[in-house]
């Protein structure tokens, strides 16, 4: 993952968005808006298959969903183990529908319910399906 991770690479590969990155807890960490529509994404990364979710970004995405708020999570799930424990290497980008986050909080990734989980796309960003991720976000 690049320096400036996961939201850098949203950043870069979707630049017909307006982004506003973000750095105040419990609020999500970027913010886009394409053609007059607003959605607030966050990203994060994570290890396995446990995500680490702040109970104040589930209490404030829960209330921008309660008033159909487009708020969409993002799940970079990466490994290095590699071949020492004979598992292969994983770069995978989860995209959750944020409705779904106190689930994510509870569950993580592996027992989220199916229509939660909007895409999954393994590789690098580089192999990501950008075109879908741009249709899910619009």
């Amino acid at each position: 993952m690049p320096k400036d991770g996961l939201r850098g690479v949203i950043q870069r590969r979707l630049r017909a968005y307006h982004w506003q990155p973000l750095d105040i807890e419990g609020l999500p960490n970027l913010n886009g808006c394409l053609k007059g529509k607003d959605v607030w994404l966050h990203c994060m990364t994570t290890f396995g298959w446990r995500v680490e979710v702040p109970q104040s970004l589930v209490d404030w995405i829960r209330g921008r969903a309660r008033v159909r708020g487009r708020v969409l999570v993002f799940v970079n799930r990466s490994s290095s183990e590699g071949a020492r424990n004979r598992r292969r290497e994983v770069d995978e980008l989860w995209l959750i529908d944020g409705k779904y986050i106190r689930e994510l909080r509870q569950n993580g990734l592996k027992r989220l319910p199916k229509k939660a989980v909007l895409g999954v796309w393994d590789g690098s960003p580089k192999t990501w399906n950008w075109i879908a991720i741009a249709k899910l976000l619009a």
